[in-house]
């Protein structure tokens, strides 16, 4: 196992000498740094075609982030330096910028576990309504971000 910080260094010769890799994987990790673009580039660099980019983050075009603005729940975590950088749109542009085919990418959850009435009521209705989590889903306003690429 290997760690560095990518955000202050270079990926380390140990780890390069192993690249290409055939699967990255960014599991609730982007939008924990500053640069989430630099990181991606970063990565890229330690792919080949037909790599596979797993990820899950926050949606910073969130219906709940529009509705609660800095009360928004991804707000919380004070290690959430990009949470503001990392949406929909940006990480359609960032992945084709770097040569990657989004093969999958869906937002899902109302991510928010505060008692106010009405964050409770949208957490209710996502828990309840199909209807609700399909408008969530086809407008791409749920707060966490799935997404499959693929390196071509």
């Amino acid at each position: 196992m290997w760690e560095c910080d990518l955000e202050q260094e270079d990926l380390p010769e140990t780890v390069r000498e192993h690249a290409p890799f055939g699967t990255l994987v960014l599991w609730a990790v982007l939008e924990h740094f500053r640069e989430p673009f630099s990181i991606l580039e970063k990565l890229s660099n330690v792919a080949r075609n037909g790599t596979r980019l797993l990820i899950n983050t926050t949606n910073a075009g969130s219906l709940t982030h529009s509705l609660f603005g800095s009360n928004w729940e991804g707000y919380f975590d004070s290690t959430h330096f990009g949470v503001d950088k990392v949406g929909v749109q940006s990480l359609r542009r960032w992945l084709a910028s770097l040569g990657w085919r989004i093969d999958y990418l869906k937002t899902e959850l109302v991510w928010d576990g505060d008692a106010d009435p009405t964050r409770a009521t949208l957490r209710e209705w996502w828990n309840a309504d199909a209807r609700f989590r399909q408008l969530i889903g086809e407008q791409e306003l749920g707060d966490l971000i799935r997404c499959v690429a693929v390196k071509v």
